[in-house]
């Protein structure tokens, strides 16, 4: 009796052991492909929000100082536009707050080594597509939201973003075909994201930091006759989702219309 107690004991152990040593293979497993589980999530993510297809080199996560430095980012482009991409990073430094299964809050995003490749044709732009892109995501039916067993995505609170030194490649397909003197756009910060809301989804943050990206550089590229061959309605739809109201009306005069509204929010 003794001895198959001993023998129990013994399976025990082993049992244990070969528990601890599954547990600690599986978190040796995590932390050494934190970055590369981190890389599927965002690409995930990423290309749902905006509709099209986000890709990225690396992920590198420090846990020790809570950094994370994001390499090679880029978005395709909607596939009604000729360029490959729409957008090009070199690099996004993170600095972490503090992060859980419900928020992950950032103290700071610096991005740097920014191209915008923006594409103008008489339906409109390829920066406002994707605007359209992540506004018609925020309207999913009700239902389809409620029936879904997934568990809830963790909110975001973006405290600081910053994008630096970004290179603005207008293309003109309506006058002259050909691409334009390129044009470094402003910095552009933006600060308390989801702070007030105590979090918000990250689509919700990238429609905000896409929406501020767009703006500048349709206002950067304007000088440059952004405005020229587009139609009425074109430009209406244009001015809608850069955020100019009333512009609507009769059809004679719509163009005009448009223009001034568009000038207007440029400062012209």
């Amino acid at each position: 009796m003794a001895e198959e107690q001993k023998k129990k004991c013994c399976t025990t152990k082993k049992i244990a052991l070969v528990a601890i040593l599954v547990l600690l293979g599986a978190g040796a497993f995590i932390y050494m492909n934190m970055g590369s589980i981190a890389k599927t999530i965002a690409e995930k993510v990423g290309s749902e929000t905006l509709g099209v297809k986000v890709s990225i080199s690396s992920i590198d996560i420090n846990l020790s100082d809570k950094s994370v430095l994001v390499s090679g980012l880029s978005i395709a482009n909607p596939s009604e536009f000729k360029k490959p991409h729409a957008m090009k990073v070199e690099s996004i430094r993170i600095a972490m707050d503090s992060f859980s299964k419900e928020l992950l809050v950032f103290n700071d995003v610096s991005v740097k080594g920014s191209e915008l490749f923006l594409e103008v044709t008489p339906k409109g732009t390829n920066l406002s597509a994707l605007k359209k892109n992540i506004d018609q995501g925020k309207k999913k039916p009700k239902e389809e939201k409620e029936n879904s067993s997934k568990a809830p995505a963790p909110k975001v609170v973006l405290k600081h973003f910053l994008l630096a030194n970004a290179q603005l490649h207008p293309s003109q397909t309506l006058i002259s075909g050909t691409d334009m003197k390129d044009v470094t756009l402003p910095d552009i910060k933006l600060t308390g994201i989801g702070v007030k809301q105590n979090g918000v989804l990250a689509r919700e943050a990238i429609g905000q930091i896409w929406d501020a990206i767009s703006k500048a550089a349709l206002k950067a590229s304007s000088s440059a006759g952004l405005l020229e061959g587009m139609s009425a309605d074109s430009l209406k739809d244009l001015s809608s989702t850069m955020g100019v109201s009333n512009l609507g009306g009769d059809t004679s005069g719509t163009l005009d219309k448009a223009k001034d509204g568009i000038k207007s929010l440029f400062g012209q």
